[in-house]
């Protein structure tokens, strides 16, 4: 397969192609869930599974590495590619993913020199020699290798955190030093400052939000006219904090009228609240209720999801 961005727009073997991704976290489903899993993605219309990577189930411990059960990600996207589907991978190292310290081993605090999401010398000899290994197995895997994977992310909504485009140039110039010659892609909100800050010449930026498309791509539409439009985390929904007054829901006709909006700008991977890594386990008998919420994403269940963010300048 060959696959690529180009005349703004993704392109597979010479064709113009539109991503319609789900997200399905290997890592939070047993292996002999994954072939039912995917199923239901390809009868949903996909052609594309996303997928985080999670440091700190990899390296429990510094140096000692673990992927077997459901850690094994080359078993899944064996198993993806057998279903007909493409992978997006998104190693971080940071992930967010509303999972335990955004993906980061606990380890890493024990350093005193750490800092992290940054150029510091103590948080680039840790990732180096993960990324040294987790990204060992993807690369036979790479579409330019025969294989699934079509694109790959550097760093994880980086604008809401940080400035440092020394440390994203440094994740983008080691993905490449490692023989990753597929699209690499950032995925950031959807202000000014949010794109200035978080993309970096040489990857695709991408969007994330889950309502007002073409609201939510105005800076973006300004700041990249001639790149392909990816949503690349379709909030279907909003999670519940402590404290709310009452449960965040909406109802599913309003989030498929944010799919088909998003499917007229450009492609998309939908993730987040009663998230695709979750839908095949979610009671479907509940009547949702109409809710509006300040995130603008959509929910008929709730399950742990979303980040409240904030929001700066790069060209791919």
């Amino acid at each position: 397969m060959n696959f690529e961005i180009k005349n703004g727009d993704f392109y597979k073997d010479g064709r113009p192609i539109k991503l319609i991704s789900g997200a399905v976290h290997y890592f939070r489903n047993m292996p002999d869930t994954w072939e039912d899993i995917f199923a239901k993605l390809k009868a949903l219309g996909c052609n594309c599974v996303e997928t985080y990577c999670a440091w700190n189930l990899h390296e429990p411990e510094p140096g000692k590495y673990d992927f077997s059960g459901r850690l094994d990600i080359e078993g899944f996207i064996k198993a993806a590619e057998k279903a007909g589907l493409m992978v997006i991978v998104r190693p971080g190292p940071y992930i967010c993913a509303e999972w335990e310290f955004g993906g980061l081993p606990w380890w890493i605090q024990c350093d005193e020199e750490i800092e992290i999401r940054c150029m510091n010398k103590a948080y680039i000899k840790h990732f180096d020699r993960y990324l040294d290994v987790l990204l060992a197995k993807i690369k036979p895997l790479l579409a330019t290798n025969g294989g699934p994977v079509i694109m790959l992310q550097c760093e994880n909504e980086y604008g809401y955190y940080g400035d440092d485009k020394e440390y994203l140039l440094y994740l983008r110039d080691g993905y490449r030093r490692r023989g990753i010659d597929v699209p690499l892609f950032t995925s950031d909100g959807t202000g000014y400052s949010d794109l200035a800050d978080g993309s970096v010449e040489g990857c695709l930026p991408t969007l994330n939000f889950g309502s007002r498309v073409e609201e939510n791509f105005a800076c973006h539409d300004k700041m990249f006219p001639n790149v392909p439009k990816m949503c690349m985390e379709m909030w279907n929904g909003w999670f519940d904090a402590w404290g709310d007054e009452k449960h965040h829901t909406t109802s599913a006709d309003a989030y498929a009228g944010v799919v088909r909006d998003m499917l007229k700008k450009g492609s998309l991977n939908i993730t987040d609240s009663s998230d695709l890594f979750l839908y095949h386990t979610v009671d479907r008998t509940a009547k949702p209720k109409d809710d509006d919420n300040s995130s603008g994403g959509s929910s008929t269940h709730t399950s742990s999801s979303g980040t409240t963010h904030g929001g700066g300048s790069g060209k791919f």
